[in-house]
């Protein structure tokens, strides 16, 4: 998924945050991990075409058609931010230092990145456990598909 298409999905969900809890900061937060994990995308694409990162870039409809389309044709994905396990330190770090509110809001921004990209993208259903990337080395051939997993329940030919 792009970024426009996670703020589209993560701005209701502040919304909701700020419904429930009646909290700019929670609804602020909820909408800010929902979208701003992508900044590790930067990394990976800058380590791939050897130029110097500018955030800027995140925006830039160029880069983003280039590496969000076709993240395939590079070697190796780190993308250390996507993974259930630094969601849950993110979680964590975040109730301690700010209270449970602000780490539900955390949570809820987070998890609904890490579930849009798990379910739309065309990868292996463990592409986002960073110990599942480290055990194959971060190799994109062994988690990136030709279908999308909600694919792969309309037409059970392909499976991994």
């Amino acid at each position: 998924m792009t970024p426009p298409v996670h703020a589209a999905f993560s701005l209701p969900l502040s919304f909701v945050f700020y419904y429930l809890f009646k909290s700019s900061a929670a609804a602020f937060v909820c909408f800010m991990m929902g979208v701003f994990i992508d900044i590790d995308h930067l990394i990976d694409y800058y380590r791939f075409e050897r130029v110097k990162p500018r955030v800027s870039d995140l925006f830039n409809l160029w880069i983003i058609r280039k590496h969000w389309k076709a993240p395939h044709i590079m070697d190796k994905l780190y993308l250390v931010l996507h993974s259930y396990e630094v969601c849950i330190v993110a979680v964590a770090l975040s109730v301690y230092f700010f209270g449970p509110l602000i780490g539900a809001a955390v949570f809820a921004g987070y998890l609904s990145h890490l579930l849009l990209d798990n379910f739309g993208n065309y990868v292996h259903p463990m592409t986002y456990f960073l110990i599942y990337r480290f055990a194959y080395q971060f190799n994109t051939e062994k988690f990136f598909r030709r279908k999308r997993p909600v694919e792969l329940f309309t037409n059970s030919k392909e499976r991994f």
